[in-house]
C-alpha cells in the first residue's frame, strides 16, 4: 500500500511505492546498492519477509538474510521481553533489521569494516528512541534503563558509530545515518497529532519481573520466540512451594524442562513445563473438537489432561522414549471414563463402544498401570484440567506424574519463588547436576575505547602450521586408509565388460511400470464388479439396530458386529513390510467420519459392504499379490469406507484416531468431476476482519483447494477497493491476483495448491468493498487465456460476508458519521466510514458517484453474474460467512439475501455459514462437491497426481472409478468410488537401483514435475504436502543447456519416447544439504520413455560413453595375498549369534570366528557398549545391493537376509553353478558381489597397520563403493540399510577427488562418540590409453599435473615408472573416523600450541583463535570444540566459521575466496521449535545400539501405534551456501576487520595443502572497553552480524512461486456435461427497488444537487 496526500486524493497514484506522513512524501529508491553484501546485489522489493516487513516495498535483504541473521538471538537468550502490544517491539525491531535499508550505502562505510572503523552509522534520534519507548523493557532478568545511561550508549554498545541529527522529536530530514530517510515511522515524532502513545511505566507484569532478576541474580528469563523482540505473557502473582523439578523431557528429544509462563491451554505446568507455546499450540491443534462432543466440563478437564500429558515435566517417569510407549494409571483411567462416558464419541456415545476406564485407556493403545507410581495421573486435591475449547483459562491447577510419590505441585500456583527459577534457568537439580551443558558466554561489549592488541602472526607461521596439517592429513591418507593400496588394487584388478543400450533400458523400465499399472486396472475393474454383486446381495431389512465394532473375542462370523479401524481390529493383523504397518489380509475394516452419526442407513453401508463372497475375493488378491502394494478401498457417499487390507489408522499424541473422510480425498474427488476452471475471490475489505468472517474464509478457500486435482486451472482473487485512514489519507488498495504470475492460471498441482494456501493465509481484512471488480477479474481471466486452462467448465467461488462496514446507527460522537453527511453528488463520489469503531472510525471508503454502498456493488456484481452465466458460461457460487440480518441503511436487505441473489444470477448455489465451526470442511463444500459430481458422469477410471498417503506410506497414485447402479438409466444412482493404490516407492526402488556406470534414472509427471530424481528426497520419506521441482530445475543451470528444455523435457511431457545427447552443465551434490552443489561439465546423453497407459514418463542420464559399456571389478590380482582362505561376513553381529543359537550351525561357526567383545572395547576405545569384532572386517548391504531392493527390509525381517548373503558370499563364490545375474536368480547383483570380493582383500593390510601413536585415535576404518557395499573394520552393527554413497563423507570425496575431504565433528550413529572423517576416492582401474577428448586426457594416458586428466588426478601407479590419468569414474571412497578430541590437541600441537580455546574476552583483547575450515566454509576446528558435549550436537555439527567469525567470513567473502550461492530445495526439512531449544541433556534413550533400532520399526512387537513427537516436517528451503575459490588463496591470504563482535582484528588464511581444509589465524583483537558494571548490557548486533554472512537451510515462505514453470500444451479431453443446475433462489427485489429505476432515480438526484451547487456558486 501506498499514500498520498490530502491535496490529490483518489486522482492521483504515485511513480513508485513510497510511504507519506503529515503531507510529505517519503519514496524508496530501487535498485539502490547494498554495500553490506558482498554479492554485487541491490535493493529490490521482497514481499515475502517475514520479519523487517517495513522494509517489504524495497529492501537489500532477502527473506533467508533475516532469518539467517535472527536465528541464534533465541539460543544466546537475546530477546527482549517489553510486554504485550509494546512499541518498544517495532523500534527495535526496525533497529536491528538495518541491514535490510535500502539506503545502506549512504552510512554503510565498507573500508571502516576492514580497517578497524565503525561502518554502521546511526541516527542519535533513533537511538533515542529506541531507549525511550524500551528502557523499562527487560532482558536476562534486567532493566534496559539500567544497563545503559541513554540511548547513545545503547547504540554504542552495538558498535555503531553514532551521528547527531537534532533533537530526536525534530530529526534533520536526509542525515547520512540509519533512522533518516529509510524509517517512514519518525514522522509522527514531529507531529503531535499523529505521535505514538508512550510506554506506561512498567506495571504488574514489569514490577514481578524486577523483583525475579534482582533475587535471581539477573538470570535469563526463558523466551521461546523466534521473532528478534519476544513478549511475555501475563504473570499470576502469589506465592508458591517450589516443585522439584526432573531432569529431562524424553517426548522432546531429553531436554531440560523449564517455567514457560506463556502456555495458555496447559496452565498447570507453567511453573516447570517440558513443552513451550508453540509446541501447545500444536498438541492441541491434534486434538479436533468433534473427537469427543457434548457440554460436559469434566469430561472436557481430564481429557485436556490427557492431552497435555507431554508438557509434564514428571513424564520421564511415565513415558518410554526407545518404545514410545505411554504408561497410565489405572484410576486415572477411571476418572477419564466417569467423566466421559456419556459425551459423545464416533456418532454415538463412549458408551457404547468401551465399558470402563481401563478398556478406554486401552482403546487409546496406552499401557494400563495399577496403582500410583511410574504412570500418568492427577493428583487429589480437586485440580483438574481446564476446558480447552474456552482459551485462556487460569486456576489451582496441579501438576501429576511422578513417580517418586512426590505431591507434585502445591494448590493455587503463582510466581515462581526465588530458587526454582534461579535453578530453572541454571539448568542445574539434584538430579541432573552434572549433566548440564556448559553454561553459555556472555556476549561482548563493544565500546569507542579500545585497548592495545597482539600482533599479527607472521605469514611464514601461518603457512608452516598450514603445511604441518596438510602433512598430518595426507600421512592419515597413506598410514591409515592405504589409498594408495586401495587405488593400486583397483588399478590391477581385472574387469568384466558389459553393454548396455540406453534407449532398450528405458523402454524396458517403462514397461516394468507399465505392468504394475495395468495390474491395478485390471484388479479395480474386477473390484467394481464384486462390489456391485455385493449390493445386489443386500438385505437392509434384516440389518439390526445394534450393529457395533467387535469386542474383545468378537468376530463378524460369530456376533453382530464389524472391524473398525480405530475401535475394534481383527486378531490377525501382523506387521508387513510391503504396506509399512500391521495389516489384516483376511478381514477389511470399516471406518466411519466422527461427526458421522451411526444411524441406520450407515449401519446398513457397514452391512452390505460385509458380504463374505467379497471378502473372499479380496483375500485371494491379498494373497496372489504379496510382492505388490495395492490397497483397495470403497467410499460410500454417507462417508463410510472399507479398506483391504485391513489396518490401523494414524493417531496423536493422546492416542485418538485421526479422523478421515473419503469424500474429501484425491481418489473420491478425480473420477467424480472433470477437468474444471476455478477462480476463487475472497472478499478481503475491512469488515471481514471483523469476529471469525476472515477466519472462515480462509477454511473456505482452502477447503475448495484441496477438492482440486492436476487436472483443473485455478487462480484465487482478494477483492477490495481503496479507502482513506484516520488522517484523511488516500490509500490505495485495490483487487489483486495472489499466484505468483499475474493473469493466469494454473494447473492445481501440489506446488500450486501449497503456495495458493500460504498466500490465504496470509490475508487479512484491508480495504473497502471490491466485489464487483473482483468478478470481473475472475471472468477476464477465465475469458482471456484460452490456451492456458481445462476449457471444460468454467467456475468462480466467490466467499464474502456480504456487508458494508458502516457506522452504527445512532452514534452520536463526532466520528461515528465521520464523511458520511458530506455531499455525495459531486463528481468524485464521497467517504464513508468502513470501520473499525473501537479506534473511531479509522478507515474510510471511497464510493464513486455510480456505487453509493454495497447494494450497488452488489447490484452491479449481480448484472455481471448474470452475463458470466449467460454469455460465457461461467457458473457463480457464493459461500456466506454467518453474518445475518438487516444492516439498517436504506433499504433492510440483509447479506443472506445478497448472497443467495448473486449465486442465483450466475448459474450457481449459495451456502450459507454452518452453525457449528467445528463442522467438518465436508459439510461447508457438500454443495460444491455435489455440483462437480452431477455435472460430470461415467468418467472411468482415472489416476491421481501423488500424494501423501495418509497411513504412513509414503507418497502414492490412486486408480479410482465411480460406481453407479443402474448405469445409464433413468433409475441410476451414485454409490460411491472404489479405489487401488501404487506405492511410489515401488517405481523409486526401481529408478535408483536399477543403474549402471555413471547412469541414474528420474521419472516426472505430465506436468514436468519430477517425482523421482537422485536430487530430490525418496518419495518414501517425504512429508506432508511434498513441492516437486520441474525436472528444468534440476538438470539444467540457469536454463542452460536450452537442448534439455526444448528437446528432452518437452518431448517427455509429451510422452514421446526418444533420446538425445548433449554437453550439459549439471548440479552434482558437494556433500550434505548444506553444502550446496557443484556444476560439473559432461557430455551426457538422455534416453526416456512413457509409462504407457499413465501419467509417468521415465529416463536415465549417463554420461558417455556408458551406454556403449561399463566396467565391474572382479576380483583381487594375482600379486595380491590371496583371499580364498578368507571370509565375508555382514555387520549384523546379533543375527549371527541368535541364527546361530537357533541352530544354523555355520552361522554358530562365523560368530564364533568373529570373537565378538560383548563389552563394546576394542583396542583401547569404547564403542558406547555395542558388540565389536576387531578379528575381522565386516560388509553392510544396501537396498541397492540386492535384486529385489523393494524386499531388503522383509527379508531382514524375516531372518532371511544374513543366511542368504552370507551363504552367497562364502559358500557359493566359487560354485559354478551359483547364478550370475538378477535375471538367472541371483540373490546380490553382480556388482556388490564383485565389490565384496575385491574388497576382502584389503582386510589382512588394514589389521597389519601400525595404529600407534596419533593413528591410535582412529576409531574405524572402511571403503563405501558405488553398488552400496561398505566394509569397515573394527567390526560392529550399523542400523539396516546403511548406504556409503549417502554419507556425508562420500559426498564430500567425490566433491575433492583429486585431494583428501575432512569432514565437520559429528555424534556417529549409534553413539559411539564424536568425530571427523577424513576420506579420498578410489577410481576405476585406468584401461589403455585412447585419443584425448576435449575435456581431457582419458584415464592411461601420460600427464603431468592433475590438469592434463579429465578426472583431475595424475598419479604414479604401483610399480609403474611414468605418471599417468585415473580414470574418471570412481569406484569407491575410502575413510577413516578419528576421535575429535584427540583430533583437537593434535592441531593444537601442529599449530605450536600458539592458539587458544578461551574464544571469549579478557577484557582489553581476546586470545589468538585458530579455526581450520572447509572449501564450504564450515569449522573443522575452533576453539568453542574445546569441550564437546555429545547431547549439544547443534554446537559443534556443521557450524559454520560465519557463526564465529562472521565479519572474518564477509571479509573473506570481498577479497573473492569464498562466493555465495543460493539454492532452492524444494523437499528441504524444517523443525516447528528451534533447534537450540531442543538441546538433550541427558542421552538416556537417544543413542539406542542399531539392533534395538532396527527392531522398533512401526507396528513392531516393541513399538505400537503411539505417535512420537515430530520436530520437523517438510518444507521450502533457500540454501544458502559457499565454494572456495582455490586461486583466490595463493600464499597467505591476510586483512583486517572491524565488527559488532570486536572492534578490530586481524586475520590470516591458508591452505592446509592437498586437502579441502584451509587455516585460519584471527588475532591483533581490540575489544572495547566497558565502562564499569555496565558489561552485562543487551547486545545483540554481534549475534545479528555473525548470523547475516551464515550458510545454512532457510525456509522459504511461498517458495513454490518459482516452480511456475510455462503452462503446458498438452491435449485436455473433456467429459460430456450433464444439463444440472443446484436449486438456488433469490429473495424479492422489492427491498431494493426496481433495478431499472433506482441508477435513473440516483442520476436525477445527483444532477438536482450539482444544479444547486451551481446555483450557490453563482452567487
Amino acid at each position: 500500500y501506498y499514500t498520498v496526500p490530502n491535496s490529490e486524493a483518489a486522482e492521483a497514484e504515485p511513480a513508485e511505492p513510497g510511504r507519506q506522513l503529515g503531507g510529505t512524501r517519503y519514496y524508496t529508491v530501487p535498485n539502490s546498492a547494498c554495500p553490506m553484501f558482498a554479492d554485487g546485489r541491490v535493493s529490490t522489493p521482497q514481499y515475502n519477509l517475514q520479519n523487517c516487513t517495513l522494509h517489504r516495498p524495497n529492501s537489500c535483504c532477502v527473506q533467508q538474510d533475516v532469518m539467517a541473521a535472527f536465528q541464534e538471538l533465541g539460543a544466546h537468550d537475546l530477546v527482549l521481553d517489553g510486554g504485550p502490544d509494546s512499541v518498544c517491539r517495532d523500534v527495535m525491531t526496525y533497529l536491528m533489521c538495518h541491514f535490510c535499508a535500502w539506503d545502506q550505502a549512504k552510512w554503510y562505510d565498507a573500508g571502516a569494516a576492514a580497517s578497524g572503523g565503525r561502518a554502521v552509522t546511526v541516527c542519535a534520534s533513533l537511538c533515542h528512541r529506541v531507549f525511550h519507548y524500551c528502557q523499562g523493557a527487560y532482558f536476562r532478568g534486567q532493566v534496559v534503563g539500567a544497563a545503559f545511561r541513554d540511548g547513545i550508549e545503547f547504540c554504542e554498545a552495538q558498535n555503531f558509530a553514532v551521528m547527531d541529527d537534532g533533537d530526536y522529536r525534530w530529526p534533520t530530514q536526509g542525515a547520512r545515518c540509519f533512522g533518516s530517510d529509510s524509517d517512514p515511522e519518525v514522522m509522527p515524532w514531529r507531529f503531535e497529532f499523529r505521535r505514538l502513545a508512550e510506554v506506561e511505566a512498567p506495571g504488574v507484569v514489569a514490577e514481578a519481573l524486577g523483583v525475579v532478576a534482582k533475587s535471581a541474580a539477573a538470570l535469563a528469563f526463558p523466551s521461546r520466540a523466534l521473532v528478534p523482540i519476544a513478549l511475555l505473557a501475563t504473570l499470576a502473582l502469589g506465592q508458591t512451594t517450589v516443585p522439584t523439578p526432573v531432569a529431562h523431557c524424553p517426548y522432546f528429544n531429553n531436554r531440560a524442562p523449564k517455567p514457560d509462563w506463556g502456555l495458555t491451554n496447559c496452565t498447570w505446568h507453567r511453573p516447570m513445563s517440558c513443552c513451550g507455546v508453540s509446541e501447545e499450540a500444536r498438541l492441541v491443534a491434534t486434538f479436533e473438537e468433534h473427537l469427543v462432543t457434548g457440554e460436559l466440563l469434566g469430561c472436557q478437564q481430564q481429557l485436556n489432561y490427557l492431552l497435555c500429558w507431554p508438557c509434564d515435566a514428571g513424564q520421564q517417569y511415565y513415558y518410554d522414549l526407545e518404545r514410545n510407549e505411554l504408561s497410565v494409571c489405572r484410576s486415572f483411567c477411571d476418572d477419564l471414563y466417569s467423566a466421559c462416558k456419556s459425551a459423545g464419541f464416533k456418532g454415538a456415545t463412549l458408551e457404547t463402544y468401551v465399558s470402563d476406564g481401563t478398556e478406554f485407556c486401552e482403546l487409546l493403545r496406552a499401557k494400563v498401570v495399577s496403582g500410583e507410581d511410574n504412570c500418568l495421573r492427577v493428583f487429589d486435591g480437586g485440580c483438574t484440567a481446564p476446558d480447552w475449547r474456552f482459551l485462556p483459562k487460569t486456576g489451582p491447577w496441579r501438576a501429576g506424574g511422578r513417580g517418586d510419590g512426590a505431591a507434585g505441585l502445591a494448590p493455587c500456583w503463582g510466581l515462581l519463588g526465588i530458587i526454582g527459577l534461579a535453578f530453572a534457568l541454571d539448568g542445574s537439580s539434584p538430579t541432573n547436576k552434572g549433566k548440564r551443558k556448559k553454561a553459555r558466554k556472555k556476549s561482548l561489549v563493544l565500546l569507542a575505547t579500545l585497548a592495545p592488541a597482539r600482533a599479527a602472526t607472521p605469514d611464514a607461521t601461518v603457512l608452516r602450521w598450514a603445511a604441518n596439517v596438510g602433512e598430518e592429513l595426507r600421512n592419515a591418507s597413506r598410514d591409515v586408509l592405504l589409498r594408495d593400496e586401495l587405488q593400486d588394487l583397483y588399478d590391477e584388478a581385472s574387469y568384466s565388460y558389459t553393454a548396455y543400450n540406453g534407449t532398450e533400458e528405458a523402454l524396458k523400465l517403462a514397461e516394468r511400470m507399465s505392468k504394475a499399472v495395468k495390474g491395478v486396472e485390471a484388479s479395480v475393474a474386477e473390484f467394481k464388479q464384486e462390489l456391485l454383486q455385493a449390493y445386489a446381495r443386500r438385505d437392509d431389512a434384516s440389518v439390526s439396530d445394534d450393529l457395533l465394532p467387535c469386542k474383545g473375542t468378537d468376530t463378524p462370523e460369530t456376533a453382530n458386529c464389524y472391524y473398525d479401524v480405530d475401535l475394534a481390529l481383527p486378531p490377525d493383523i501382523a506387521y508387513s513390510e510391503q504396506y509399512k504397518q500391521k495389516v489384516s489380509g483376511t478381514h477389511w475394516c470399516a471406518k466411519v467420519p466422527d461427526q458421522v452419526t451411526r444411524d441406520r442407513s450407515i449401519k446398513q453401508t457397514i452391512a452390505w459392504t460385509q458380504d463374505r463372497a467379497l471378502q473372499d475375493w479380496l483375500t485371494r488378491r491379498f494373497e496372489r499379490n504379496q510382492s505388490d502394494w495395492h490397497y483397495f478401498a470403497y467410499g460410500a457417499p454417507d462417508g463410510v469406507i472399507r479398506q483391504h487390507p485391513g489396518s490401523a489408522r494414524p493417531r496423536n499424541h493422546a492416542q485418538f484416531p485421526l479422523d478421515y473422510d473419503p469424500r474429501l480425498r484425491p481418489w473420491s474427488l478425480a473420477p467424480t468431476s472433470g477437468p474444471k476452471d476455478v477462480v476463487i475471490v475472497i472478499d478481503t475489505s475491512f469488515s471481514m476482519d471483523e469476529g471469525l468472517n476472515m477466519r472462515r474464509a480462509k477454511r473456505v478457500a482452502k477447503a475448495i483447494l484441496k477438492t482440486l486435482t492436476v487436472e483443473d486451472y485455478v487462480a484465487v482473487i482478494e477483492a477490495k477497493s481503496a479507502f482513506r485512514n484516520y488522517w484523511d489519507d488516500y490509500v490505495h488498495s485495490e483487487c489483486a491476483e495472489l499466484g505468483c504470475v499475474p493473469n493466469k492460471l494454473f494447473p492445481a498441482t501440489t506446488s500450486v495448491r501449497v503456495d495458493l494456501s500460504n498466500k490465504i493465509d496470509a490475508l487479512e481484512g484491508y480495504g473497502g468493498t471490491g466485489l464487483t471488480e473482483g468478478l470481473q477479474m475472475a471472468s477476464d481471466l477465465l475469458r482471456a487465456y484460452e490456451g492456458e486452462r481445462a476449457g471444460c467448465q468454467e467456475l468462480v467461488v466467490v466467499i464474502s460476508d456480504g456487508r458494508r462496514y458502516d457506522a452504527p446507527a445512532g452514534e452520536g460522537d463526532r466520528w461515528a458519521g465521520y464523511r458520511w453527511e458530506i455531499a455525495r453528488g459531486g463528481t468524485k463520489g464521497y467517504w464513508y466510514c468502513c470501520g473499525p469503531y473501537d479506534c473511531h472510525c479509522c478507515f474510510h471508503c471511497w464510493e464513486p458517484p455510480e456505487k453509493q454502498d454495497y447494494d450497488y456493488d452488489y447490484w452491479h456484481a449481480r448484472d455481471l453474474a448474470t452475463t458470466m452465466f449467460r454469455d460465457y458460461g461461467q457458473h457463480v457460487f457464493t459461500f456466506g460467512l454467518g453474518v445475518d440480518g438487516t444492516e439498517g441503511h436504506k433499504n433492510g436487505r440483509s447479506p443472506h439475501d445478497r448472497l443467495a441473489c448473486l449465486a442465483a444470477a450466475g448459474g450457481g448455489f449459495y451456502q450459507p455459514w454452518i452453525e457449528d465451526d467445528a463442522a467438518p470442511d465436508y459439510e461447508i463444500v457438500e454443495p460444491w462437491l455435489t455440483f462437480i459430481r452431477e455435472k460430470t458422469r461415467g468418467r472411468g477410471q482415472v489416476w491421481t497426481s501423488a500424494y501423501i498417503d495418509l497411513t504412513g506410506s509414503g507418497m502414492i497414485a490412486s486408480l479410482a472409478e465411480p460406481v453407479y447402479v443402474n448405469e445409464g438409466t433413468a433409475e441410476e444412482e451414485f454409490l460411491g468410488v472404489v479405489t487401488s493404490s501404487l506405492s511410489l516407492e515401488q517405481f523409486e526402488k526401481l529408478l535408483l537401483n536399477d543403474i549402471w556406470g555413471t547412469a541414474y534414472a528420474f521419472m516426472i509427471d505430465t506436468e514436468g514435475e519430477a517425482m523421482v530424481h537422485p536430487r530430490l528426497t525418496p518419495p518414501s520419506h517425504l512429508a506432508a504436502s511434498p513441492v516437486f521441482p520441474d525436472i528444468e530445475s534440476l538438470e539444467t543451470y540457469h536454463g542452460e543447456p536450452a537442448a534439455f528444455v526444448d528437446g528432452v523435457r518437452a518431448k517427455m511431457v509429451g510422452q514421446v519416447a526418444g533420446r538425445l545427447a548433449m554437453t550439459a552443465r549439471q548440479l552434482r551434490p558437494r556433500g550434505g544439504v548444506l553444502d550446496g552443489v557443484m556444476v560439473v561439465q559432461d557430455e551426457v546423453e538422455y534416453f526416456w520413455a512413457p509409462v504407457p497407459d499413465s501419467q509417468f514418463v521415465v529416463g536415465y542420464s549417463l554420461a558417455t560413453p556408458d551406454d556403449v559399456h561399463y566396467r565391474i571389478p572382479l576380483e583381487p590380482p594375482a600379486n595380491w595375498a590371496p583371499t580364498a582362505h578368507l571370509t565375508n561376513y555382514l555387520h549384523k553381529l546379533l543375527d549371527y549369534s541368535t541364527l546361530g543359537a537357533a541352530g544354523d550351525a555355520v552361522l554358530q561357526q562365523a560368530f564364533e570366528d568373529l570373537d565378538v567383545r560383548k563389552d563394546g572395547v576394542w583396542n583401547g576405545i569404547s564403542y558406547n557398549g555395542i558388540w565389536v569384532t576387531g578379528a575381522k572386517s565386516v560388509i553392510t548391504l544396501a537396498e541397492r545391493s540386492l535384486c529385489a531392493p523393494e524386499q531388503f527390509t522383509q527379508f531382514d525381517l524375516d531372518d532371511v537376509l544374513v543366511p542368504r548373503a552370507h551363504e552367497m558370499l562364502n559358500e557359493l563364490r566359487d560354485d559354478p553353478a551359483r547364478p550370475g545375474s538378477c535375471d538367472a536368480g541371483a540373490f546380490l547383483v553382480p556388482r556388490a558381489f564383485a565389490d565384496a570380493e575385491l574388497g576382502l582383500a584389503i582386510e589382512e593390510p588394514w589389521k597389519n597397520r601400525d595404529m600407534t601413536g596419533p593413528r591410535a585415535s582412529f576409531a574405524s576404518t572402511g571403503l563405501g563403493t558405488a553398488s552400496g557395499v561398505y566394509r569397515f573394520w573394527p567390526g560392529y552393527q550399523l542400523f539396516r540399510g546403511f548406504d556409503p554413497t549417502l554419507r556425508p563423507w562420500y559426498y564430500a570425496a567425490m566433491a575433492n577427488k583429486d585431494g583428501l575431504a575432512i569432514s565437520t565433528p559429528y555424534v556417529a550413529a549409534g553413539g559411539e562418540g564424536i568425530f571427523v572423517t577424513i576420506s579420498a576416492t578410489i577410481f576405476e582401474g585406468a584401461p589403455s590409453c585412447t585419443d584425448s577428448t576435449a575435456l581431457g586426457h582419458d584415464g592411461g594416458c601420460a600427464c603431468t599435473s592433475g590438469a592434463d586428466c579429465e578426472s583431475g588426478v595424475c598419479r604414479v601407479a604401483g610399480g609403474a615408472s611414468a605418471a599417468t590419468c585415473t580414470s574418471p569414474r570412481v569406484e569407491a571412497v575410502a575413510m577413516g573416523a578419528r576421535i575429535y578430541d584427540d583430533f583437537h590437541r593434535r592441531m593444537h600441537a601442529l599449530t605450536e600450541n600458539a592458539c587458544s580455546d578461551d574464544a571469549a574476552s579478557d577484557g582489553a583483547s581476546a586470545a589468538r583463535r585458530c579455526y581450520l575450515v572447509d572449501t564450504a566454509g564450515y569449522a573443522i576446528w575452533a576453539p568453542q570444540f574445546s569441550a564437546l558435549n555429545l547431547y549439544d550436537k547443534r554446537s559443534f555439527q556443521s557450524v559454520p566459521l560465519a557463526r564465529f567469525e562472521g565479519r572474518v567470513f564477509h571479509e573473506l567473502e570481498r577479497l573473492g575466496v569464498y562466493t555465495r550461492h543460493t539454492e532452492i530445495l524444494y523437499q528441504g526439512t524444517c523443525t516447528n521449535t528451534p533447534a537450540y531449544d531442543m538441546d538433550a541433556v541427558t542421552d538416556e534413550g537417544a543413542f539406542p545400539p542399531a539392533e534395538e533400532v532396527d527392531a522398533h520399526y512401526p507396528g513392531s512387537p516393541t513399538l505400537d501405534y503411539f505417535k512420537p513427537w515430530a520436530n520437523t516436517r517438510g518444507c521450502v528451503q533457500d540454501v544458502v551456501y559457499y565454494d572456495l575459490d582455490e586461486t583466490a588463496v595463493s600464499g597467505v591470504v591476510t586483512g583486517e576487520v572491524s565488527g559488532a563482535c570486536y572492534a578490530r582484528a586481524a586475520f590470516s588464511f591458508a591452505r592446509a595443502p592437498g586437502t579441502n581444509a584451509y587455516l585460519l589465524v584471527v588475532d591483533d583483537i581490540s575489544i572495547g572497553t566497558p565502562p564499569g558494571e555496565k558489561a552485562t548490557g543487551f547486545q545483540f548486533s554481534c549475534s545479528v552480524e555473525n548470523g547475516l554472512y551464515t550458510p545454512g537451510a532457510y525456509e522459504l515462505i511461498n517458495g513454490s512461486c518459482g516452480l511456475l514453470h510455462a503452462v503446458p500444451e498438452h491435449p485436455i479431453t473433456c467429459p460430456a456435461q450433464t444439463d444440472y443446475l443446484p436449486d438456488a433462489s433469490c429473495p424479492s427485489d422489492g427491498a431494493d427497488g426496481a433495478p431499472a429505476t433506482r441508477p435513473a432515480f440516483v442520476a436525477l438526484l445527483l444532477a438536482a444537487v450539482l444544479a444547486f451547487r451551481i446555483y450557490l456558486y453563482s452567487f
